[in-house]
């Protein structure tokens, strides 16, 4: 099984509700979320275990190449702050 490839919609909003849990613990202790960044990563969690696993071979390549362009657009937009 791989994930499915998401639009840039669908994709924030799988990443908000993804992220919730962690983001509101953060911001309780008085972090402030300026941008979030996910991508598939092989799991062997609970039942996936029986299958050998989802998303088998990420985080690939182009997985990399985002997180890093996120991470190089990030600090751009920090740096211009």
């Amino acid at each position: 099984m791989t994930f499915m490839k998401l639009d840039l919609a669908e994709s924030t909003k799988y990443i908000t509700k993804n992220h919730s849990s962690l983001r509101e613990k953060l911001q309780t202790k008085g972090y402030k979320i300026i941008d979030e960044f996910s991508c598939a990563g092989f799991n062997t969690n609970s039942i996936n275990k029986l299958f050998g696993g989802i998303n088998k071979g990420r985080p690939n390549a182009e997985d990399l190449k985002q997180a890093e362009e996120f991470a190089l657009n990030l600090k751009k937009r920090l740096q211009n702050e």
